[in-house]
């Protein structure tokens, strides 16, 4: 091998591992309330994973939920549609002793744990990603619900539904976000 070449890929490789150990550190405690990316290194929404339009639901990661919460409900926002910010996807009556969402959730209306979640049309499963206007993708918040008991929506109940009654009950709120 070059050695011209070997030192470019070393520093490299020292570079992808420091930026790991980074994001790594800037993690919250598992004790606090909060939401992030999961997989290795926080990595779960990648550059790479939004240039591909989020064509699945993402693998998010969160801390322990406040005493007295029940259940969650996690929210994506496109923050940048024509009418203002809209729901877009949720996932509701997620078991408070839960810490993370699988990427890639089936597109089904009931999960395995006893969660649901809807797309903004109120159909099942994750939306193709926030609706593009032009060239650039749009911003998205990831808003994680504590709640004090489980959601009874309508089976029909879409994205935007499930935003505001976890809203007006909420106990605690974490977000998260793409490209802000």
């Amino acid at each position: 091998m070059d050695v011209r070449l070997g030192l470019p890929i070393l520093l490299l490789v020292v570079a992808v591992a420091l930026v790991g150990s980074v994001e790594e550190s800037l993690r919250p405690s598992a004790d606090q309330f909060a939401l992030w990316p999961g997989g290795p290194a926080g990595g779960g929404f990648t550059a790479l994973a939004v240039a591909a339009r989020m064509e699945a639901s993402p693998e998010l990661e969160w801390g322990a939920p406040p005493p007295g919460t029940v259940s969650l409900a996690l929210v994506a926002v496109d923050l940048d549609a024509p009418g203002g910010a809209e729901p877009f996807w949720a996932v509701w009556n997620i078991p408070a002793s839960r810490r993370r969402l699988d990427p890639g959730l089936p597109p089904v209306r009931r999960l395995p744990d006893g969660a649901a979640q809807a797309n903004r049309q109120g159909g099942a499963g994750w939306s193709p990603g926030p609706r593009q206007d032009g060239p650039l993708l749009h911003r998205v918040r990831f808003v994680l619900f504590a709640l004090p008991g489980k959601l009874s929506l309508p089976e029909d109940a879409d994205a935007a539904r499930v935003a505001r009654e976890a809203s007006l009950r909420a106990l605690a709120v974490a977000s998260w976000a793409v490209g802000d």
